[in-house]
């Protein structure tokens, strides 16, 4: 367990020590995943923080570069900046599921470095695998990205200037979700 924080560090501690867990969590103080050497560790697991935060976590450690190395990843907003990276860097999406928590829709996505980089589509940044998942949690994903959308299309996002062209393709984009909502 990792924290650039030392007091949630200590919560996080007392928890490991609380649940019996401590032969089999060390708990360390370091920025990202700066204090940990490359093969020890085989899965990475980045939650509540942004993902463009996950994103220069996982740029400073490069020896995540490995098919061995699993990424699981909650961002708790920022979720398509996050997928941009992963598909750009070469990191493969393996599985995405949607939960809701405190009546707000997430994504958990796993993730792993297979070296085929593309530039993948806004659609699949939005949405990812959760572009056609079933569930009520999904479709709540699905939802919530829409309504983000429909407020960037009406213009109440912060300094949102368009020109025609980003507005046609926003306004697109706002379509091609709304046929994969409550399909």
């Amino acid at each position: 367990a990792i924290d650039v924080r030392p007091q949630p560090l200590e919560k996080a501690r007392r928890l490991v020590e609380k649940t019996g867990c401590g032969p089999l969590v060390e708990c360390r103080l370091a920025d990202g995943l700066s204090c940990v050497l490359p093969g020890e560790v085989d899965t990475v697991i980045l939650a509540g923080i942004s993902g463009i935060t996950a994103c220069q976590i996982l740029e400073a450690a490069p020896w995540t570069k490995d098919a061995g190395v699993r990424i699981v990843a909650v961002p708790a907003s920022k979720a398509d900046v996050l997928r941009r990276w992963l598909a750009q860097n070469g990191y493969a999406l393996e599985t995405e599921l949607a939960a809701v928590a405190a009546d707000r829709p997430y994504a958990a996505l796993a993730a792993r470095w297979d070296g085929n980089a593309f530039e993948p589509s806004e659609c699949h940044c939005r949405l990812g695998l959760l572009a056609r998942a079933a569930g009520e949690a999904a479709e709540a994903y699905r939802q919530k990205v829409l309504r983000q959308l429909e407020r960037q299309l009406a213009g109440e996002t912060a300094g949102a200037r368009y020109t025609q062209e980003e507005r046609m393709a926003l306004r697109a984009l706002c379509d091609e979700v709304k046929q994969l909502c409550n399909r």
